[in-house]
């Protein structure tokens, strides 16, 4: 093959070879290329473009990402007449869609695994409720006939996700940040099940809205029985991967047999939620004043229900690390809603059940599919935080998003 005959086609994309290769074939004969025309000191600016943009994120099984090149990115560009990026920059790690932002103002996102018209439809939706900013959709394709996978694109969020923004605040900032991450998500809450009904059925989207109001209870007590069903050998499968946590899964046990009695009953009244409240799913805009939540992304569902598992999403994360940060959110929540009196309580147990689930999902993963093993710090991440709810040891001092401990 005379590889001077490429260089034309290394303009705008990466090479092109006739005949054409299998995609994971063809990736990496069309890399080798462009490292051979780079040692002959072509394209060296193009070569470090394709590294900056197309860089890989170290998921299992995820090699959509190597395979993916800057024209493709153009021509879904090109079916939606969208003027061509000038930058195309990859997203942080964090979360578990492929995301790109073209420019400074469009986002897109390849749904790998998500069900993509639910993720629009859910959107549209949310794009009519003032009290939640979310962005715009301006293009989705179920099917991309080149790629093979779903996308869509939306309005790029102003502001910086949380977690991202989260690490580069002081103390002081961070009170100022989660009393207004409080206030507007207990603004939000305040939009009624009768209100997004009203929303939907004018959009003809009202099989998007979940009325979660009763099951997000029942729900809550199947998590326990599972939980407590996988406890039998949880001793054993912990030790394969060298982690000791007997007395652990003792308390575990007595943990779920305590709240398995209990009744189950509303932390705050139902309201809308963030289905998928992680921090990696917030954006936050400065403000003159301090801050706002200026964004909201990654929906399945429109959700009404009791908002006590978005909260507990912050508290792992975030609200429990110190004292005053959880005060701070409470005292921005209660401007529309009084927490329980046993508030703090319940938010522990149910922090709990959120990693004790977490790692039981990421145990049987790790066991059933060999490329996951790279899992093992996050199930690792998981129990030290478990150990610090259940009082066995010291809590955490520090905070640990999905790129620590993994984003399901």
């Amino acid at each position: 093959m005379d590889i001077s005959s490429l260089i034309p086609a290394t303009q705008r994309s990466l090479v092109r070879i006739q005949p054409p290769l299998p995609r994971k074939l063809r990736g990496t004969v069309e890399r080798l290329c462009l490292l051979l025309l780079h040692r002959h000191g072509i394209i060296w600016e193009q070569l470090q473009q394709e590294d900056r943009t197309m860089e890989g994120i170290g998921r299992p099984g995820d090699d959509f990402r190597q395979q993916l090149s800057r024209s493709d990115i153009e021509q879904i560009c090109k079916r939606h007449d969208l003027v061509e990026p000038r930058e195309i920059t990859p997203e942080e790690r964090g979360n578990e869609k492929v995301i790109y932002y073209l420019d400074d103002h469009l986002l897109l996102a390849f749904c790998l695994s998500d069900d993509i018209r639910a993720n629009t439809e859910a959107l549209t939706v949310l794009e009519e409720v003032e009290a939640m900013p979310t962005p715009q959709v301006i293009a989705w394709l179920e099917d991309d006939p080149h790629l093979r996978v779903p996308y869509m694109i939306v309005e790029k969020c102003p502001g910086t996700r949380l977690d991202l923004l989260w690490e580069k605040l002081g103390h002081e900032q961070r009170l100022q940040l989660l009393e207004a991450l409080g206030n507007d998500m207990g603004y939000y809450h305040t939009v009624s099940l009768s209100d997004v009904k009203k929303v939907a059925d004018k959009l003809s989207l009202s099989h998007r809205v979940d009325d979660a109001v009763e099951t997000s209870l029942q729900m809550g007590k199947m998590r326990l029985q599972r939980i407590t069903e996988n406890l039998e050998h949880l001793t054993v499968r912990l030790g394969r991967l060298g982690l000791k946590a007997s007395s652990t899964v003792k308390m575990l046990k007595a943990h779920c047999s305590q709240r398995l009695s209990q009744p189950v009953t509303h932390f705050i009244e139902p309201g809308l939620i963030h289905d998928d409240a992680w921090a990696e799913h917030f954006f936050i805009e400065r403000t003159q004043d301090g801050f706002r939540l200026s964004g909201c992304i990654d929906f399945e569902e429109v959700r009404v229900a009791d908002s006590l598992s978005e909260i507990v999403a912050q508290y792992v994360s975030m609200l429990a690390l110190n004292h005053d940060y959880y005060d701070a959110f409470k005292r921005g929540y209660q401007r529309f809603f009084a927490f329980p009196p046993d508030a703090d309580e319940r938010l522990r147990l149910a922090a709990i059940d959120n990693d004790a689930e977490a790692i039981l999902f990421l145990l049987h993963s790790v066991e059933t599919r060999p490329e996951w093993s790279f899992a093992t710090p996050w199930v690792r991440g998981h129990l030290r935080r478990l150990q610090g709810w259940l009082g066995e040891s010291q809590k955490i001092d520090r905070a640990m998003f999905r790129k620590d401990i993994g984003p399901w």
